[in-house]
């Protein structure tokens, strides 16, 4: 595997251990990680994943997941840890070469195939959008906080699928959307939801002793502590008790007011800052400055901030946990009265909404569906389509490239890519769109594969660019190395004699000589 992806721009950095992959983005900047499973990813590597999601290291980095035994259950954990692509073994290396390309470079996929879309007679499907339960409120007893990547407008009634609800003897839950908002949000989903539940007192009751013998699934919420700063924390890290706080880590030159309000932290940390950055802070905080802690690293700590110094990690770490420990008791109390929240490591708080949607229009690799919600760019929703169904028996996914209302009042066209990103399509979409088309070559059916990726345990593949890809000093190069090129040329090209009668050079042996100049 490290030979196929190890193209001479990138460097790739290999591990089948939970604790060295997180010690690695600590450490580093990547431009994709990929995750290599089989049936599902193992607990270690989903807790890894999910605690350093919000790393600055990690924010920007794309998850790509690949199965080499695939199963319903594997693909669904992949996607609510973030994949945003969703690779199937086996595949053909050179596709998977091609794609780990595209994914570095951040190339985007266009439609090249948007005019082969055939409009169909819609038909029936089920598509799943993933999210996150945070927490269950205590006053309405049974309400959630529920995060996602699909828009959901206020007074709308949605199910909720998830084990909790599996274990008290229901297919799903059924809710009711009363409020929405985009603050607070702990697992990386574009927004959270308020649900409203108006089950009887029975199911109260099965709730409420089903919350009691579960104690282990929950936690006690964490501080948040957002440190500004420019390079991945790395040691620093360890300063910090996971048991305590929900450590965030942002650039400064990304640093905005959609971001500071989402997260919402307690206790913000920074250096020197330059003046956006100030200014944002400044503006965020506004009237709501005495509720927050301010910490400084800079010798020269602003007006109302904190002074700490990194250099010692022990003093800096007793120095937190006393900043905290005065409202600690206080916040815990507040917490045991308003909500029990869900550990983020605990698969309890993973749920799915099934939404009914209708295929409109269909090609090779492509679906256009409507849908009564919005979504946002670059969800991947399984669908369930009776009429397609996949002989391999794990359904297939598509992801979501773009949407636009709908001619239906009330519903939304979403046009998605199917996936996987591989030679894998699914044979019966593929003998259904030929069937539309008989005209169309045939010669683009699904060939059988010679070549696989080899099974194996789970294994943790980082890449990035080398410097010299990128770099300032790579372009400076190559405009010298130009310069030095015409140089040589202007020494060792023979110039004419305007007072010969013989012919010039040709514009081929001024190319050849600029070959053997630079050789």
């Amino acid at each position: 595997m490290e030979g196929l992806l190890g193209h001479s721009d990138l460097s790739v950095f290999h591990t089948s251990s939970p604790a060295d992959a997180e010690a690695l983005l600590k450490r580093q900047r990547f431009d994709l990680m990929l995750l290599v499973f089989d049936e599902e990813p193992s607990v270690g590597f989903m807790d890894m994943l999910s605690k350093t999601r919000n790393l600055s290291s990690h924010r920007d980095l794309t998850f790509a997941a690949l199965l080499t035994k695939p199963s319903r259950t594997g693909i669904q954990k992949a996607l609510t840890l973030g994949a945003k692509e969703l690779i199937i073994a086996p595949v053909d290396p050179k596709t998977l070469a091609r794609t780990v390309r595209e994914l570095t470079e951040g190339i985007e996929r266009g439609l090249t195939i948007a005019g082969y879309f055939h409009d169909i007679a819609p038909i029936g499907c089920e598509i799943e959008a993933f999210g996150r339960i945070g927490k269950i409120y205590l006053n309405p007893f049974g309400d959630l906080q529920l995060e996602t990547d699909v828009r959901l407008p206020e007074g709308q009634a949605i199910k909720v699928s998830c084990r909790m609800a599996q274990e008290l003897g229901a297919a799903d839950f059924e809710y009711t959307v009363t409020a929405s908002g985009q603050a607070n949000i702990y697992y990386n989903y574009s927004n959270t939801y308020r649900l409203g539940w108006f089950a009887g007192p029975e199911r109260r009751h099965h709730l409420a002793k089903w919350i009691e013998k579960s104690k282990d699934v929950f936690a006690i919420p964490k501080t948040k502590v957002l440190w500004i700063t420019e390079k991945p924390l790395g040691d620093l890290e360890a300063s910090f008790n996971k048991e305590i706080f929900s450590v965030y880590a942002e650039h400064p030159h990304r640093l905005s007011l959609v971001y500071l309000h989402r997260i919402s932290p307690r206790i913000v940390i920074a250096g020197d800052l330059d003046a956006p950055a100030r200014r944002v802070l400044e503006q965020w905080l506004g009237s709501d400055r005495e509720s927050r802690t301010l910490v400084s690293t800079s010798v020269t700590a602003p007006a109302g901030w904190l002074h700490l110094s990194e250099q010692d990690p022990d003093a800096f770490k007793n120095a937190l946990i006393y900043l905290v420990k005065p409202s600690m008791k206080e916040r815990v109390t507040e917490a045991v009265k308003s909500a029990v929240f869900f550990s983020r490591k605990s698969d309890y708080s993973l749920c799915a909404i099934p939404i009914e949607a209708r295929v409109t229009a269909i090609s090779r690799s492509c679906v256009r569906m409507e849908a009564p919600f919005d979504f946002e760019k670059g969800v991947v929703l399984p669908i369930r389509c009776p009429a397609l169904e996949d002989p391999r028996g794990y359904g297939f996914y598509a992801k979501v490239l773009a949407t636009k209302k709908a001619a239906r009042e009330g519903f939304f066209s979403l046009t998605c890519e199917m996936l996987s990103i591989s030679d894998a399509r699914n044979p019966i979409v593929v003998e259904f769109v030929e069937s539309l088309d008989k005209k169309e070559d045939r010669a683009l059916e699904r060939k059988p594969r010679t070549e696989a990726i080899p099974q194996g345990k789970a294994e943790l593949f980082f890449l990035k660019a080398k410097p010299v890809a990128r770099n300032l000093g790579t372009i400076i190069l190559a405009i010298v190395g130009v310069g030095l090129l015409f140089l040589l040329a202007y020494y060792y090209i023979p110039r004419p004699d305007y007072h010969s009668t013989q012919p010039t050079r040709s514009i081929e042996d001024i190319f050849r000589a600029f070959r053997e100049a630079f050789q």
